[in-house]
């Protein structure tokens, strides 16, 4: 009984590290989108008047948007292993393996093609 014991104490554990391991990077993730907003708005932006390639502003604009809709998608993934955990494993495995028969379904009937 106690080493049963021990273990789901050590998987409940393992499952609180995970949750406060996801916790700091909704912090980090906050601290620096804010902090790249006001660079953005109150440094860069201040530095265009002196820049006069338009395309150079728009690269600049354009890394610190997709910066922060890259980061996003990640934690949302983070967030959806950390909360749902085997559902979502499952889904995404589902999903891949899917995707496998697919493509093999797929090349098997293009090689039959080629064989008539």
């Amino acid at each position: 009984m106690k080493n049963y014991t021990e273990t789901a104490y050590h998987r409940a554990q393992k499952k609180v590290d995970t949750i406060k391991v996801f916790y700091n990077h909704i912090i980090v993730y906050l601290l620096i989108n804010i902090a790249s907003i006001l660079i953005w708005l109150f440094v860069i932006r201040g530095f265009y008047e002196t820049i006069e390639n338009q395309g150079f502003k728009n690269w600049i604009d354009a890394n610190f948007l997709f910066f922060s809709i890259v980061w996003t998608i990640v934690l949302i993934f983070h967030g959806l292993k950390v909360f749902k955990g085997d559902k979502f494993k499952a889904f995404k495995i589902s999903f891949f393996k899917n995707w496998e028969e697919k493509k093999i379904k797929q090349f098997m009937e293009a090689e039959e093609k080629l064989k008539q």
